[in-house]
């Protein structure tokens, strides 16, 4: 794009795209304004993220337009353009496999000057400034459509040129909300630090730039709660174009998402040439950054996106075929597809989680200091100091294991992590009942419970002598029982575990004083209503807090119904432990090796019974005084 050619184009070349072909049926729909007096349109939700001081299009038509704008100016100054001929390239084609019979063409050149300026016009202002790379790539990108456009809608601009300069930004592109909140990820997963020119710079595309809490650091949450609330915008924004009613506005979103996978697919493409058209695309992108940085780069970067959106839409293209039947789906997670951005949430939102509970429950060894961020923009907001503070849980309660048992000195229990405890109760509830049970809105049924354990002959019966086997069906049978009866009986005292904690006397006070569980609560909401947990397996037992007094309540009424028969539970393998006589076995391996010997059957009853263990022993809590006091009289 020339500034010759710019000279002789009266509207702006942004408003090609609205009404360039594919985007045609949109602009029908949406009903544009005749006349001045109904030139009132509204604003998108990420629109709302631009500047806030951003000129009016028509202000923005007539700034592209003319000749003497200081982007212009600059770019006729300092830059000099890829193509500066008259005569356009011979056209290069980028097939997409995932769109047989689409091609991408790229014709002319875009320059990096371009690139910013449509960046401030598209985006927040601080984006310019960060090492945002979807800005660029995004922002390239409508440049590209509206120059492979631009002779099909030259002449219905001509047409209704009052039309053109009336429309808003947010009515652009079908997608444009879509490719913000894109955007938005990225460059809050960067921060608010000034760019530096290090050796090395790491991408955020991705989110792996955002910054991990500290647990010494208080108030260092933040960086990585506002990029988990980014992620989610983005997600709902998916939702809204999985949601549209009408084929026509369905059709025009997959347009869109068509163009820009052919986009991406260019811009990604490899070759040795050096003057291919998908290189300079990326080479000025390079350029369009902050500081220097590799082409190369952007190719990752669209490979990424490019997969995602070829996910959303492959899923429009099902909700068509799905529309005659009048069952069409209209949420992401109600399709079977994995998208980069919903394993990066799911599992930012577990780690956010876990982050709390230790911060509510587990004590800091070591210095302890405030994130410089957190504390200016709770003296900007003057909110309160909760997040100031460390955990004063220790000094409340502490855990401890009966005196015959031993989980050693680098277990949860023995460092005082009551988090890491909570966590596997927490784990170990849903791993038995399922999450609905704990989950508020849903009816609380409770499951049939056992009445005996380890009932079959061969378990009744045990072994008479140690050297004595039992047949390998029958062991099969009693390891398989066994099993069973310990994972109820971890269960029962997992909700015993969490009912003691919770109610423990100064618990709720400490947790008010420290924020409260509304942070957690938040988090496994929205992990749960975006089901996240088919993306972080080992997360999706932390739904249950999205409501925290309703899983203490249901807790209780699980321990309520299953107490009695913990006690049978408890009995019966106590029985196992005696009649295979496991105190005659050893379970050390030997060194010597025979291939005569034969594993024992009172050996591996043993290591099921003992492994068992480690399951369901859950600890007890006690007042630490009462602890310590308890430690010196064994002393004496």
């Amino acid at each position: 794009m020339e500034l010759s050619n710019m000279k002789k184009t009266p509207p702006s070349p942004l408003t090609k795209l609205a009404f360039a072909d594919p985007y045609s049926e949109l602009a029908k729909s949406q009903k544009l304004p005749t006349s001045p007096s109904d030139d009132k349109e509204t604003i998108s939700k990420h629109s709302l993220r631009m500047e806030s001081n951003s000129p009016s299009p028509n202000a923005v038509d007539a700034m592209l337009v003319n000749k003497g704008s200081k982007d212009c100016n600059k770019r006729s100054a300092d830059c000099t353009p890829l193509n500066t001929s008259t005569k356009q390239k011979k056209s290069r084609t980028a097939k997409i496999k995932d769109f047989p019979g689409v091609e991408a063409h790229a014709e002319a050149a875009i320059h990096h000057c371009d690139i910013n300026s449509r960046i401030r016009m598209l985006f927040a202002k601080e984006v310019i400034s960060k090492t945002c790379m979807s800005a660029r790539i995004f922002a390239c990108y409508t440049l590209y459509i509206e120059q492979q456009q631009g002779s099909n809608s030259s002449t219905k601009m001509q047409e209704t040129p009052s039309r053109i300069t009336r429309r808003s930004h947010s009515t652009q592109l079908p997608i444009l909300s879509f490719l913000q909140a894109l955007v938005c990820v990225e460059s809050t997963s960067l921060g608010d630090k000034p760019v530096q020119r290090k050796l090395v710079q790491f991408s955020a595309y991705d989110g792996s730039s955002t910054k991990p809490p500290r647990d010494s650091v208080m108030g260092s949450h933040i960086s990585r709660q506002a990029s988990v609330d980014a992620m989610v915008d983005a997600l709902n924004d998916i939702n809204k174009l999985l949601s549209l009613t009408q084929n026509d506005n369905r059709n025009t979103v997959i347009e869109s998402l068509q163009s820009l996978s052919n986009f991406l697919a260019l811009l990604e493409t490899k070759t040795k040439e050096n003057d291919s058209e998908h290189k300079k695309l990326r080479q000025e992108c390079a350029k369009s950054m902050p500081i220097e940085w590799d082409q190369n780069r952007f190719t990752k970067a669209a490979r990424l996106y490019r997969q995602d959106v070829n996910k959303i839409y492959n899923c429009l293209q099902q909700q068509k075929q799905e529309a005659a039947a009048k069952t069409v789906r209209k949420s992401l997670h109600e399709f079977d597809v994995k998208l980069n951005l919903q394993i990066k949430l799911a599992e930012s939102m577990g780690r956010t989680i876990r982050y709390h509970l230790r911060r509510l429950f587990n004590p800091i060894y070591g210095p302890i200091t405030l994130d410089e961020t957190f504390e200016e923009q709770r003296k900007v907001k003057n909110d309160n100091d909760a997040f100031r503070h460390p955990s004063k849980m220790s000094e409340i309660l502490q855990m401890r294991h009966p005196d015959w048992y031993s989980a050693g000195s680098n277990s949860a229990v023995a460092d005082g992590s009551v988090s890491a405890v909570l966590n596997v109760a927490l784990e170990t509830i849903v791993n038995y009942f399922g999450a609905e049970l704990f989950l508020a809105g849903s009816t609380f049924v409770m499951p049939t419970i056992p009445t005996s354990f380890c009932n079959s002959p061969a378990a009744k019966r045990g072994i008479k002598e140690i050297t004595e086997n039992v047949s390998d069906e029958a062991m099969v049978t009693i390891v398989n029982e066994t099993v069973d009866a310990q994972q109820f009986l971890a269960a029962a005292k997992a909700c015993r575990f969490i009912i003691e904690l919770l109610n423990w006397p100064g618990v709720e006070e400490e947790i008010s004083r420290l924020g409260g569980w509304t942070l957690i609560e938040k988090c496994a909401t929205q992990f749960h209503l975006h089901c996240l947990d088919k993306f972080s397996p080992n997360d999706a037992h932390l739904s249950v807090l999205k409501n925290v007094p309703v899983l203490l309540e249901r807790s209780r009424q699980c321990w309520n119904n299953m107490q009695n028969a913990a006690k049978d539970c408890t009995d019966e393998l106590d029985n196992m432990w005696i009649r295979f006589q496991c105190d005659q076995y050893s379970t050390v391996p030997s060194n010597k090796k025979s291939r005569r010997n034969k594993k024992r059957s009172g050996v591996t009853i043993k290591e099921v019974l003992v492994e068992g263990l480690q399951h369901h022993m859950f600890p007890n809590i006690v007042e630490p005084e009462e602890y310590e006091d308890e430690s010196e009289g064994e002393e004496g």
